[in-house]
């Protein structure tokens, strides 16, 4: 993650994460665990990040940030966003608009959506007593 996502834009991610937790109205403690690990990963104080969270998404921006950063972060909120099984019209609004922040086209957007739901389905058919 460390290559992918060196200094600043490790920030950005973390706070892209912490807004998806945030953007259901409820954050789970497993969520936050994710979210910790990933600071510790790449070495940033979540704490910090926690109590600096941002209104709106002013801090994003797509200068700098390489295609396949933009989709690893995007990829990762997507993960969160459907952790607790409950995907939401609040947490995919969310989604579109980092999407549009990071210049990923909507159709780039919606097929790696659909994939990262299909697989959590699968898994969900998997667990699932037979």
């Amino acid at each position: 993650m460390n290559k992918i996502l060196p200094g600043s834009l490790g920030r950005t991610y973390l706070r892209c994460l912490i807004l998806m937790a945030r953007a259901d109205g409820k954050i789970l403690p497993e969520e936050i665990d994710y979210i910790n690990a990933q600071a510790e990963i790449l070495g940033l104080q979540e704490r910090v990040l926690w109590t600096d969270v941002p209104t709106d998404l002013s801090f994003v921006s797509s200068s700098g940030i390489r295609p396949l950063a933009a989709l690893q972060i995007i990829k990762d909120c997507i993960f969160l966003a459907n952790a607790d099984g409950e995907y939401s019209p609040n947490e995919r609004e969310l989604l579109e608009l980092l999407a549009a922040r990071f210049n990923i086209h909507k159709d780039t957007f919606e097929r790696l959506e659909a994939r990262l739901l299909g697989l959590w389905r699968l898994i969900d058919r998997m667990k699932a007593p037979r």
